[in-house]
């Protein structure tokens, strides 16, 4: 029984590895594909940590059996097999830093970062190497004690409607800061403000304030009330930017997969009064946007060239319609169809082993990006990295958190040469 047992559990770990390397993604089958993408994140970012406990389990079978046959030595082989390709992968991450670094030397010229004003970059260091604390206690994040975490403001309410924020800044705050306005993802029906951390805590240390925000979600809220409440939190930076020492006129963007829609939807309808009702005259512009696996063209999966019936189905479910019946609605959801030549500076990030959005999507949007707008653009295609990769302070996090952060200093430094 216990040798079925350990067979059982070894073939399992197979699969869970193998699935990291090709996560499985059919259009067709939801629960499948989410579940795919679910372990290849948890079992692929957290490596270590499943290599340990499969140690303790081998080791227990070790104690309690032994290796007293052919299976026994095959099955433990299997294990030792999966360990190695998954340490392997961790130090081909490790090249993460210098891959998005000539990517983005490529997209901005190799002397971008001559173009950061010195003063801006409050922590020299933060560029060290991979904090392995931090790796295996996630947690140490938020007690940094250079951070202040200011939790549950409420940034607007009204009958049945009351959405909150959180606040990220320096202990030691200025006024005057500029703000990362972090908006989560979730498929718009889940999710909370307790994403993206570890972008924002390195933001914060760099002097920035840092506001990740709540908004309605389906099937009750219908889009547009997404992006109404992502501009309302806007508004909301705008009208308190005095008591906590932002600069209302310096708000950058970022976000993953639903929260990467939303980030570049924010950054590309800056003043779009139907997204404004009722507060049309706030300047709702952003200086910029970093936007993480999103989905950026909500009419290609009708399409017959990219047709992915699951997101198809997920997007009639937030906006209670059709493309059919109301192709505006999906045209002005889709930041693909905003694009202009005053776009702000956009960083467009994606996983090429994400097993939820197809990589065209990103490929696309860029492309678009760099043929019309008029300003930065940059784009990391990631090897190796599944969806919602950056939600955890992994080794594949903090090998390319330097990248993200250098591309939002260069933006802020623009934006300063542009005040003098």
């Amino acid at each position: 029984m216990v040798i079925i047992l350990y067979a059982l559990w070894s073939f399992l770990y197979l699969a869970f590895t193998i699935n990291v390397f090709r996560p499985y993604s059919v259009p067709t089958q939801a629960r499948a594909t989410f579940l795919s993408f679910l372990f290849s994140w948890l079992f692929g970012d957290l490596a270590f940590h499943w290599i340990l406990l499969d140690i303790i389990i081998v080791c227990a079978f070790w104690q309690f059996v032994g290796l007293s046959g052919h299976w026994e030595e095959l099955l433990t082989a299997l294990h030792f097999g999966c360990w190695f390709a998954l340490t392997i992968r961790i130090f081909f991450l490790f090249e993460l830093r210098e891959l998005s670094q000539r990517q983005l030397e490529s997209a901005l010229g190799e002397d971008f970062e001559k173009r950061i004003l010195p003063e801006l970059i409050v922590n020299p260091k933060s560029e060290s190497k991979i904090d392995w604390k931090l790796y295996w206690n996630p947690m140490r994040l938020l007690q940094d004690p250079k951070i202040k975490w200011i939790q549950d403001i409420v940034f607007y309410e009204e009958p049945g409607i009351r959405l909150k924020l959180d606040i990220f800044c320096s202990k030691d705050r200025k006024s005057h800061q500029p703000v990362l306005l972090q908006i989560h993802g979730g498929g718009w029906t889940i999710g909370t403000k307790n994403q993206g951390i570890p972008l924002m805590v390195r933001m914060a240390k760099q002097g920035w304030a840092c506001v990740a925000i709540t908004y309605r979600l389906s099937p009750k809220a219908i889009f547009p009330d997404h992006i109404i409440d992502c501009k309302r939190a806007i508004h909301w930076i705008q009208k308190n930017a005095e008591e906590y020492g932002f600069d209302s006129e310096c708000v950058f963007v970022t976000g993953g997969s639903a929260g990467g829609h939303l980030a570049a939807l924010t950054a590309l309808t800056g003043n779009y009064k139907p997204f404004q009702p009722n507060f049309e005259e706030v300047d709702t512009s952003i200086q910029g946007c970093v936007a993480f696996y999103g989905v950026y063209n909500w009419l290609a999966p009708f399409s017959f060239k990219f047709l992915y019936p699951l997101m198809a189905d997920l997007l009639k479910m937030v906006t209670r319609t059709t493309p059919e019946k109301n192709p505006t609605t999906f045209e002005s959801a889709s930041p693909f169809h905003h694009i202009t030549k005053e776009a702000p500076p956009f960083l467009v990030i994606q996983g090429e082993s994400d097993a939820l959005i197809p990589m065209h999507e990103a490929e696309e949007f860029y492309q678009k990006l760099k043929d019309i707008s008029q300003n930065d653009v940059g784009f990391l295609k990631l090897p190796l990295l599944e969806h919602a990769f950056d939600n955890l302070p992994t080794v594949p996090t903090q090998m390319i958190l330097p990248t993200i952060e250098k591309f939002l200093l260069l933006t802020y430094s623009d934006f300063l040469r542009t005040k003098k």
